[in-house]
C-alpha cells in the first residue's frame, strides 16, 4: 500500500510505512526470527520495469514499453513509450508523434507531432485512444468546427509531469483521471471504463471554472471539484449532480479530499490549517494541522482508527475520530498506520511504534518503507535488508540485490516494495523476483491466553493471511473477514478462488470488479465472497467495508461458508439461550448451526450475546474449527 503525505508547501509520495517511539514499554523479542526465500522468476534483462498487477507487469524493452505476465511471456507487444500498471483490467499508455493517429483525429489536432498521445488498453491490447470534445473558429467561414482532440502531453514537460505527480494514471471505481498528466491545465478531463470523456457536472452555473483537483481519483461515490472564483469545494456524484458543497459566501475553502469512512480532509484558507468534514459537510475536527498522511490507494486517513497529522510546531502526532490525541506530538515524521504499526523519525532516525505507542522497532534506521504482509524494508548505513513485525532482520532477505532496493537516482531511497512479487535489478537491468515468507508465530502476550493455542494452530493450517496476523484483540472488519472466507475457501477446497467463483458465477472477479456492484470498495476479496453469497452489502451499493461485525453477523457468515462447502447436515433445533430473544430473525438458524458443530459456542453457558464483539482472534478460531468440521 502507498501512502502520502500532504501539504500546502509540499506533496511527496512514500512508500506505506509505521512505527513510532516510546519509553512505556519495550520492544518485542520472539523466539526465532522470521524467514524469507528468494527465488529470481524473470532473469533481469529489461531496461525498465513496474511492479506486478492484475497478472501483467509494464516492462521496456529497446526504447519500448509492453506487458508481460508471470511466466515472462510477452502478452501485450513492445509498442508503447509510456506504459502505466493495470487497474480495474485497464492500463493507460502513451504513444509519441500522430503516424498512429486516425485521420479524423489529426485534420484539427491542435498539440502536432512533438507529443505523446494517450491510450487505454486492455489485456487483450485492445486500444481506445482518449479524446475528449473541442472546437474550432473558421474566420472564413465565421462557423465553429467541433471535433475531438485526442488528450496530449508535450515531450519538454514529460518528465517533469513524471517526477512530480507521483501517483500512476490508473482506473479508481470505474473512473480515470488524467489531469496529473497533461501539458496544460484542462477542466475536468475525467474518462469513464470505457474510455469515453465524461462530463461531471450537470448544471455548471453551480460551479464556475471547475477543476479536478490534482491526483484525485472517484472514491466513494464522488468527485471533488474547486470553485477558484468563490472558494468553495463541491463533492460531485457519479451521475454529475452536486452532493455537497463546503466553503463560499466569505468563506475561502480552496482544497479537500475524497471522502473515505465517511470522512474527508479540506483546507481553510482562512486559518491556513487543515480540518475533517463528514457527508453532511458538518465539521467534525476543527480546521488546526499543517499536514497529514494518506493512503493515495483509497484516500484513507484513518487507519487503524488513528490519523496521522502534523501540528503548527511541525510536529507529527496521531489523532482519533474526534480529534482526540492518542499518539503524542513528539515525531518528525509519523506516517499511516497499517497492521497496526506506523513508522515514525526521532532525532533523524526512524523506528516503529504500535497504536498504544510502544516501541516495537528501535529508531536506529536510517529510512522504513513500513509493512505489507508484516514484511518492511530497512535501509542501515546504506545497506538494506527485510524485517519482521518484530524488528528482527529476516533471514534470506540479505540475498535480493542491493540494486534492487534503491533508487537509481537516490540511495538512501527505498525503492523495492516488500510484495510477493518484487522487480530486481541487477547490472543496469530489471527482472522480477519471488519471495516467500514465513513469519514467526505470534507471541502470547498479543492475545488472550484462553485463544493463543487455537490462534497459533489456524496460522499453522495456512488459514490467516499474513497481513491480518497482528492486533489479535481488535474487531475484525467486514473487508478484513472477506479476506479470512477467501483464505478458508482455498484451504477447505484446495482450488484459488478464481477458480471457484468462476464454478459459481461464470464471471472471473476481474468481470466482477469491472461490474462495480458497490461505491465503497473494489476489494477482490470482497468481491468473491460476495458473489459466493457469503456477505453481502448493506444496501444501496454500501458494502460499509470498515465496519466491525457482530457475533450473529458471524454465526450468519460461518454457516453461509459451511453450507458453501457442502456442510449441511447439521441439526439446527433451537439452542436453549436465555437471550435467544435478542437474535434476529435472520440469525436464529445460524447460532444453532455454529453452536451444533461447536464452531462458536455462547459467551457463557446460558448467552450468546448476538450483538457483542468478534474480535479477530475469535475470527480465527472459530475459522479454524469450521475448517475442521469440513474436512473431516
Amino acid at each position: 500500500m502507498n501512502f502520502k503525505k500532504t501539504s500546502r508547501k509540499l506533496m511527496s509520495f512514500v512508500l506505506a510505512g509505521f512505527m513510532s517511539y516510546s519509553i512505556v514499554a519495550p520492544a518485542i523479542t520472539p523466539a526465532e526470527a522470521s524467514e524469507m526465500s528468494y527465488s529470481v522468476m524473470i532473469t533481469p534483462q529489461y531496461e525498465d520495469a513496474d511492479s506486478f498487477n492484475e497478472g501483467l507487469a509494464a516492462v521496456k524493452k529497446d526504447g519500448k514499453w509492453g506487458y508481460i505476465d508471470e511466466t515472462g511471456k510477452t502478452v501485450i507487444p513492445f509498442e508503447y513509450d509510456y506504459a502505466f500498471p493495470f487497474s480495474e483490467g485497464l492500463a493507460v499508455v502513451a504513444k509519441y508523434g500522430t503516424s498512429h493517429l486516425d485521420e479524423k483525429y489529426t485534420e484539427h489536432n491542435i498539440a502536432g507531432d512533438d507529443c505523446y498521445y494517450w491510450y487505454v488498453i486492455d489485456s487483450k491490447n485492445n486500444k481506445k485512444l482518449l479524446t475528449y470534445p473541442s472546437s474550432t473558429y473558421n474566420y472564413e467561414t465565421k462557423e465553429s468546427i467541433d471535433f475531438e482532440q485526442p488528450v496530449y502531453t508535450f515531450v519538454e514537460v514529460m518528465e517533469e509531469i513524471l517526477t512530480y505527480a507521483m501517483v500512476p494514471p490508473e482506473y479508481h471505481n470505474g473512473y480515470l483521471v488524467m489531469n496529473a498528466y497533461l501539458s496544460e491545465a484542462w477542466s475536468s478531463l475525467i474518462f469513464d471504463k470505457n474510455g469515453d470523456y465524461y462530463k461531471q457536472v450537470n448544471n455548471s452555473s453551480s460551479v464556475k471554472d471547475s477543476a479536478l483537483l490534482p491526483y484525485y481519483k472517484f472514491n466513494e461515490n464522488s468527485f471533488v471539484f474547486a470553485d477558484s472564483y468563490e472558494g468553495k469545494v463541491c463533492y460531485i456524484d457519479a451521475n454529475g449532480n452536486i452532493a455537497l458543497t463546503i466553503g463560499g459566501n466569505g468563506k475561502h475553502i480552496t482544497g479537500a479530499y475524497p471522502f473515505n469512512q465517511g470522512i474527508a480532509v479540506y483546507y481553510d484558507k482562512d486559518v491556513d490549517s487543515y480540518g475533517f468534514i463528514d457527508k453532511s459537510g458538518n465539521i467534525i475536527i476543527s480546521p488546526q494541522y499543517d499536514s497529514f498522511y494518506y493512503s493515495t490507494d483509497n484516500f484513507q486517513v484513518f487507519v487503524d482508527n488513528i490519523a496521522s497529522v502534523e501540528n503548527k510546531n511541525g510536529i507529527y502526532g496521531g489523532i482519533d475520530k474526534t480529534g482526540k490525541t492518542v499518539i503524542p506530538f513528539e515525531y518528525q515524521v509519523l506516517k499511516n498506520f497499517h497492521e497496526g504499526l506506523a513508522v515514525a523519525q526521532k532525532n533523524g532516525k526512524y523506528g516503529v511504534i504500535d497504536t498504544n505507542n510502544n516501541v516495537i522497532v528501535p529508531f536506529e534506521y536510517d529510512n522504513l518503507s513500513g509493512y505489507s504482509d508484516g514484511v518492511c524494508v530497512a535501509v542501515q548505513n546504506g545497506n538494506a535488508f527485510c524485517i519482521d513485525r518484530y524488528g528482527n532482520k529476516i533471514n534470506g532477505s540479505d540475498k535480493i540485490n542491493q540494486e534492487s532496493y534503491f533508487d537509481s537516482s537516490d540511495a538512501g531511497t527505498i525503492s523495492v516494495t516488500p510484495d510477493e512479487i518484487i522487480v530486481i535489478k541487477e547490472n543496469g537491468v530489471y527482472g522480477f523476483a519471488k519471495t516467500i515468507f514465513t513469519p514467526d508465530l505470534p507471541q502470547k502476550s498479543e492475545m488472550d491466553s484462553w485463544a493463543y493455542d487455537e490462534v497459533v494452530k489456524s496460522i499453522e493450517a495456512d488459514l490467516i493471511p499474513v497481513s491480518l496476523q497482528n492486533q489479535y484483540k481488535t474487531n475484525i472488519s467486514r473487508s478484513d473477514f472477506a479476506a479470512l472466507v477467501v483464505t478458508l475457501l482455498e484451504q477447505a477446497s484446495g482450488k484459488d478462488i478464481n477458480t471457484l467463483v468462476k464454478e459459481e458465477t461464470g464471471k472471473t472477479i476481474s468481470e466482477l470488479v469491472k461490474s462495480y456492484p458497490f461505491t465503497d470498495t473494489t476489494s477482490s476479496d470482497v468481491l468473491a465472497a460476495n458473489a459466493l453469497g457469503i456477505i453481502s452489502g448493506r444496501g444501496n451499493g454500501i458494502f460499509d467495508p470498515y465496519a466491525s461485525i457482530t457475533r450473529q453477523e458471524a454465526a450468519a457468515l460461518l454457516m453461509r461458508i459451511g453450507k458453501y462447502m457442502g456442510k449441511t447436515d447439521v441439526e439446527t433445533s433451537s439452542a436453549s439461550f436465555t437471550d435467544s430473544s435478542a437474535i434476529q430473525s435472520y440469525a436464529i438458524e445460524a447460532v444453532n448451526y455454529v453452536n451444533a458443530l461447536g464452531v462458536m459456542k455462547g459467551t457463557s453457558d446460558t448467552t450468546f450475546s448476538p450483538n457483542g464483539t468478534y474480535t479477530r482472534q475469535q475470527a480465527y478460531i472459530t475459522a479454524l474449527r469450521l475448517y475442521n468440521s469440513i474436512i473431516e
